[in-house]
């Protein structure tokens, strides 16, 4: 070791490194490769987080957008960082039921709930000829369990609604 910190860079490829060392690929040995970078994380700034979450979306595979996403909901300063165009870009790729999903209740979700995603942007989703696009318009319903959430999720699932007519809105309490 020469002494020097390790970039970003080098963080991220470790991480994909120990997720190719897996024998097999499944949620539960994705999560445990990311618990302990959560924890070795939880002290460095958004900056960094954010600059280590780009570097695996780059690897376009399940597993590290499944860190990536855990990596920055884990990580209170670099989710408050991510606005409308991050979010749009971190969607960028997302091509299954759940990453698109999981990037629902990590990312897109919670930056719509703390007003860094407007309806809007959620609505141009509605909208989106890419089915998976569509699919993340349903996103900020995900998680939306305390009262406030619930209050600000009712009139966008209304409106989503309206739009989307074809499509019958369930939402749990």
């Amino acid at each position: 070791m020469n002494g020097r910190k390790p970039t970003s860079a080098d963080v991220a490829a470790d991480i994909l490194r120990d997720l190719r060392e897996l024998p097999r690929t499944t949620a539960p040995a994705v999560r445990a490769v990311r618990r302990p970078y959560s924890r070795t994380l939880a002290g460095e700034s958004p900056d960094v987080v954010l600059a280590i979450a780009r570097c695996l979306l780059t690897e376009n595979s399940w597993s590290a957008r499944v860190v990536a996403f855990e990596l920055l909901d884990g990580h209170d300063g670099a989710r408050r960082r991510l606005r409308a165009g991050t979010v749009e870009a971190m969607a960028t790729g997302l091509s299954d039921w759940g990453s698109v999903d999981l990037f629902g209740v990590t990312i897109a979700g919670p930056a719509w709930r703390e007003g860094r995603v407007t309806d809007r942007h959620v609505m141009k989703w509605a909208h989106s000829k890419d089915r998976w696009r569509r699919r993340l318009r349903w996103s900020p319903l995900f998680r939306s369990t305390h009262a406030r959430a619930v209050a600000q999720a009712i009139p966008l699932a209304r409106l989503l609604s309206a739009v989307c007519s074809r499509t019958t809105v369930t939402i749990w309490w």
